[in-house]
């Protein structure tokens, strides 16, 4: 007996985990937004073509624990995710948070009048910044950025957040 299985849209990205960064291609079904890919049950997300750190091999296959992903930056265009649109008045704010790994300031869209420290906490897996840096720590990278258009950011793996301009 064989399986329905959706007709798909391809989404290859970066993914920094704990265990450092990967990149892998994300099998879509057509009718889900990217978000809503992310946010579903289960336990692990599956990846094709992927590389993995410190592994000089290529890899058809991996599936990779959903909690262990802390940021994932697409590397396709953005009409590709079909990301949530905003139903409201919306106001973008520059935010920095800090990570285990370093930090990351960008662009983070709120609707209505929400207080950023409201909304990072019903908010409970993944938000969009746009226009990114990517500052990381430690002793081999030194004070390295890295820019990207746009990030999709887990919420369980920010230490702190501030608003730039913040008085």
């Amino acid at each position: 007996m064989s399986q329905y299985r959706p007709p798909v849209r391809e989404i290859p990205s970066v993914l920094f985990t704990t265990a450092g960064w990967i990149r892998g291609t994300y099998h879509v079904p057509q009718l889900h937004g990217f978000m809503d890919f992310l946010g579903k049950a289960g336990d692990f997300l599956k990846l094709t073509d992927v590389t993995l750190p410190h592994l000089k091999k290529h890899l058809a296959y991996f599936g990779i624990r959903r909690n262990a992903v802390l940021m994932i930056i697409p590397d396709c265009p953005e009409e590709m995710l079909h990301l949530p649109k905003p139903l409201g008045r919306v106001r973008t704010l520059s935010i920095s948070f800090l990570l285990e790994s370093g930090t990351v300031t960008g662009d983070l869209a709120l609707e209505g009048e929400i207080r950023t420290s409201d909304f990072l906490s019903k908010e409970n897996r993944w938000i969009i910044l746009r226009d990114c840096i990517l500052g990381t720590g430690g002793a081999s990278a030194a004070g390295s950025e890295s820019r990207f258009p746009l990030m999709l950011l887990n919420v369980a793996c920010i230490i702190g957040a501030s608003e730039e301009g913040f008085t």
